[in-house]
């Protein structure tokens, strides 16, 4: 006995060892299978956790359970990146057999927890869910021929946690479910059969065409339906819903055709408690629903017959009465009775024009005030109107009846009103109207803002005695309320709305902090005291046709302690005090004070064409007188989709000028900073136009010195421009170069000095989106003078030269009043030549610097014979025929390029001290003997021919040995072919004046 039970535990062990293990040989295989069966079929990306994907043989034996954690699937074309489903775990439960032996594996379970699924329909009918690839006709007769590797024989699902939104942009038809919780089975591996199913969806939305006729409704579902799948058609069979409270049965069917749905469905409630239906008006289907005392019958009856497509409508009808309904909140002292409701919505034929909306009969009582309306609207085409609506109630009451937590009303609130007609716009045509209503004593007081509104009194009638649009006439005749102690009346009319006519007051205090809070704005904050007496009468008609002058517009305004912050802008803008007053032409600028960011400022002035400015985006035109303590123009420099960004690593944007303001300033700035640069006691003109600010007079102080300025700056190109003349004394070279980005790229010299500089400089160009200057687009000219300035020992230049001459009284140079021309082009700056002393040398210089930093200058220095070399001043002796003295000049032309940073110089000449180039005074020196020679020669040949060979050949060796043959000695070259030897002599004498020369920058002249 023993010995069969361990049998039978060991085949026992050995049949879980195997259901075990075999997953695990499998696992591979189905996920691969997985793989490539959605890359042959779809045109999407799969993703999953590869981690997460598991394989079981116990769960559900004898099938797999396959699961994949994180599942996925995203779109492509014109969806890319979008993602159609995301599931936090699938399984799925295919057959073992069929995984083991056969070919295709059937598909037996599905189930999805927290999927979340986004079906979108584009306007040109392109959809998301439409993932499958499009196979030729080929290909589809080779896939009939073969069997699916993947088959769906689905008998069971469900869905935890789910989401579920679908969007049609075609049919403006929006779906949202959350919380789906839903199960089901069914023989999917059928043509027909039955699906059973039952779950609920805590929260549905629907809505069509912009209009919610679903929101946030709960729908509890048990039901069995009839899948015909061939004929995709669908039928209700046993099934009860309830959308929150309310149960609703459907009978019918509902089939999906190739560009339309059929629809034969009939909707009914099989209760007729009025609480349930009740439960679906907005706000009353609460955690406390269950406490509220309700009574009264209810009857509802739907039904949708016809075809739905891009064309067509079915046919619809909509029957709901109520009769003797009443409800109570808990806690609540006083119900709402006698709701009766008698409501049919037609349409006959599915063409929505001719839909009847017939609201018979509606009657409410408030407490002790009823209400009652009636409304019947004959078609949707031309909207014939019958309706009637009247009620007196006290609002006091509806805090007793309504669960209107945190709020207090109080007033008694009187509507009549009165329709009768066809609204037609085309032909100007609207229902005859008669509407009242009468708000007295009334008050608003919410718990997020205790200060209420008070003594609320609204005298308000639309009035349309003909039917013609023209006809109707809007009046206001008295609004007024009390917030916090503080009155504010006013009265409008409104007429005519062929061409308004309007006649408006407004009179009181309004506090923004009080108001902001009642109707906060994200992101802004506001609060200040405004005191308005305002006056407006007008047409229309005046404001198109830009005749300003025919608007009564007048009024008195002040401002006190405003404070406006913008976190869009990120800056928070004050008025301090603020005093106006203006007609319908122009606005009196008083007084202003306040702050914009850093700036503080006061200004006074008058300002034209407001109305037209506001209205119709005329000119703003206007004269001011402002003043300012300090204007940081680098806080004003705008984010955008530009590249380059300030220190925050946000994007910048140049400042525009708006082109429909035309001003004449005479502003008074204590301080201007702009990039590094700081301007004092700035008192200018300016004149804004057409997008354009102009300069003139400007005077200020800064770098130490004072500064004359006038010119222009052009926001309208992309790259704005500017264009600036500048008269300045006496400004400090190195603050100028710390705070001038120009100067630092353009005169890197000026970095080692130390002095003072006045110019009178003109420059033009275009700017970046960094306010910067484009240096390409740079042009300008002008006189620069040097004052008193010197040039540090350890400048670059100072010890390059040092280093090239080997000159012993190069050291810190001084400069005194020293004037040079200027120019700037093709963004270079072009200096021409000035003198200066560097150490104890005069030095003639001349060149550009460019915006990338390279420089190309030629320095002249006049050096003392003495100091450049014994052998260089013997040879110039020897060639010019008199002694050089070592007290004699000879000037070094000496050449200076690469770049500022690291500057390359090289020795180019030796001239004379009157300025004439030593290798060009040799080789007029060695050409002058040369042609002493050949005119020797000349007789010689000459003799020859006169047969005086003897004489000739004398005469050839006396002055070849006196003039040609002593020079060609000195140079090493011996006797030889007059004409050949002698213009060798003059090479040879340029080839050892070179090796001199560069023998003098390798030894230092030793």
């Amino acid at each position: 006995m023993k010995r069969f039970l361990k049998i039978v535990l060991g085949i026992f062990f050995a049949i879980f060892l195997v259901l075990l293990l075999i997953p695990v040989f499998f696992k591979d295989k189905i996920r691969d299978k997985i793989v490539s069966e959605f890359d042959k079929n779809t045109e999407a990306t799969l993703y999953f956790d590869v981690d997460k994907f598991g394989l079981s043989l116990i769960r559900n034996f004898p099938n797999f359970t396959v699961s994949l954690g994180d599942f996925g699937i995203i779109g492509k074309g014109v969806f890319e990146g979008d993602t159609l489903a995301n599931v936090k775990n699938l399984e799925a439960q295919i057959n073992l057999k069929e995984v083991l032996f056969g070919e295709t594996v059937t598909i037996k379970g599905i189930h999805l927890e927290s999927p979340d699924i986004t079906i979108i329909v584009l306007g040109d009918g392109t959809a998301n869910y439409d993932i499958m690839k499009v196979m030729e006709e080929a290909d589809e007769t080779a896939a009939e021929a073969s069997e699916s590797s993947v088959s769906f024989g689905i008998n069971s699902f469900s869905v935890s946690k789910g989401d579920f939104v679908y969007f049609d942009q075609s049919s403006q038809i929006f779906t949202q479910l959350n919380g789906i919780n839903i199960t089901g089975k069914g023989d999917f591996a059928q043509d027909i059969f039955d699906l059973v199913s039952e779950g609920k969806v805590d929260a549905a939305t629907f809505s069509y065409e912009g209009t919610e006729y679903v929101t946030n409704k709960s729908v509890t579902m048990d039901m069995v339906m009839s899948m015909d799948i061939p004929n995709m058609k669908f039928t209700f069979k046993e099934n009860e819903f309830l959308i929150n409270e309310f149960p609703l049965a459907a009978n019918g069917s509902f089939t999906m055709f190739d560009d339309s749905y059929g629809m034969d469905l009939s909707f009914s409630s099989p209760s007729s408690d009025f609480k349930k239906i009740f439960s679906l008006i907005p706000g009353a289907y609460t955690d406390s629903f269950n406490n509220v005392k309700a009574a009264g019958n209810v009857s509802f009856t739907a039904m949708v017959k016809g075809q739905y497509s891009d064309t067509e409508m079915p046919a619809f009808n909509l029957n709901l009465n109520i009769e003797d309904g009443s409800v109570q909140y808990p806690d609540l002292p006083e119900a709402i009775t006698n709701i009766q409701v008698a409501l049919n919505v037609d349409n006959s034929n599915g063409v929505i024009e001719n839909t009847v909306i017939d609201l018979k009969k509606m009657h409410i009582d408030f407490g002790k005030n009823p209400f009652d309306a009636r409304l019947k609207v004959a078609n949707l085409k031309d909207y014939p109107i019958d309706a009637d609506v009247k009620g007196t109630i006290n609002l006091k009451d509806l805090n007793s009846m309504l669960p209107i937590e945190g709020l207090v009303l109080d007033g008694i609130l009187t509507l009549n009103a009165k329709a009768n007609g066809k609204y037609d716009s085309l032909q100007s045509i609207i229902p005859r109207l008669d509407i009242t209503m009468n708000l007295k004593d009334g008050k608003i007081q919410s718990t997020e803002f205790p200060i209420p509104l008070e003594k609320i009194n609204v005298l308000a009638e639309v009035l349309n005695a003909t039917g013609k649009m023209k006809d109707t006439k809007i009046n206001v005749s008295n609004m007024d309320f009390m917030m916090d102690g503080q009155p504010f009346q006013a009265k409008l009319m409104l007429q005519n709305p062929d061409d308004f006519e309007w006649d408006a007051t407004a009179k009181g205090t309004i506090d923004l902090e009080k108001i902001f809070k009642i109707y906060p704005m994200e992101g802004v904050q506001a609060s200040g005291i405004i005191v308005a007496d305002l006056n407006s009468k007008g047409r229309m008609s005046d404001i198109e046709n830009e005749r300003y002058q025919n608007l009564d517009t007048k009024g008195v305004l002040t401002v006190s302690n405003l404070v406006y912050a913008d976190e869009a802008m990120g800056k928070t803008f004050k008025i301090a005090t603020a005093n106006t007053n203006f007609d319908k032409n122009s606005i009196n600028l008083n007084e202003l004070n306040g702050s914009a960011g850093e700036t503080n400022f006061s200004a006074t002035g008058k300002i034209e064409n407001y109305l037209g400015f506001a209205l119709k985006e005329g000119k703003l035109k206007g004269n001011l007188n402002a003043t300012a303590d300090v204007l940081n123009i680098n806080e004003w420099m705008t984010d955008s989709e530009e590249e380059v960004v300030d220190e925050s690593g946000e994007p910048m944007q140049v400042v525009r000028i708006p082109e429909n303001l035309e001003f004449n300033v005479n502003a008074s700035v204590n301080k201007v900073m702009y990039n590094k640069l700081v301007l004092n006691e700035v008192k200018s003109g300016l004149v804004v136009k057409d997008g354009k600010v102009a300069l003139e007079n400007t005077n200020l102080k800064t770098l130490n010195g004072t500064m004359g300025l006038q010119g222009s700056y052009d926001s309208k190109p992309e790259k704005p421009l500017f264009a600036f003349g500048f008269k300045v004394t006496e400004i400090s070279i190195p603050e100028s170069f710390k705070s001038i980005e120009m100067i630092q790229k353009l005169a890197p010299i000026a970095e080692k000095m130390q002095g003072l500089l006045s110019t009178d400089f003109s420059v033009a160009g275009a700017l970046g989106a960094d306010m910067m200057p484009d240096y390409s687009s740079l042009s300008g000219s002008g006189v620069l003078q040097i004052l008193q300035a010197s040039l540090d020992q350890d400048s670059k230049i100072i010890t390059g030269l040092a280093s090239l001459t080997n000159l012993k009284k190069l050291s810190t140079s001084t400069m005194e009043r020293i004037k040079m021309s200027a120019e700037i082009k093709e963004g270079r700056l072009f200096v021409k030549p000035f003198d200066v002393k560097l150490g104890d040398y005069k030095t003639t210089i001349a060149g550009s610097t460019g915006i990338d930093g390279s420089i190309d200058y030629s320095l002249g220095m006049d050096v003392q014979a003495g100091e450049i070399g014994a052998q260089l001043n013997s040879l110039v002796s020897q060639i010019t025929g008199s002694s050089a003295a070592t007290s004699s000049t000879v000037r070094l032309n000496i050449g200076m390029s690469g770049t500022y940073a690291k500057p390359d110089f090289s020795l180019k000449s030796v001239g004379a001290g009157d300025g004439t180039n030593v290798k060009n005074a040799v080789s007029a020196s060695v050409t002058a003997k040369v042609d002493q020679a050949k005119d020797s020669a000349n007789v010689v040949l000459d003799a020859k021919k006169s047969e005086l060979k003897s004489k000739a050949d004398s005469l050839l060796k006396s002055q070849t040995d006196s003039v040609a043959l002593k020079l060609a000695g000195k140079l090493g070259i011996k006797k030889d072919s007059t004409d050949q030897k002698l213009e060798e002599a003059k090479k040879k004498a340029e080839s050892v004046l070179k090796g001199l020369l560069k023998k003098k920058k390798g030894n230092g002249g030793n």
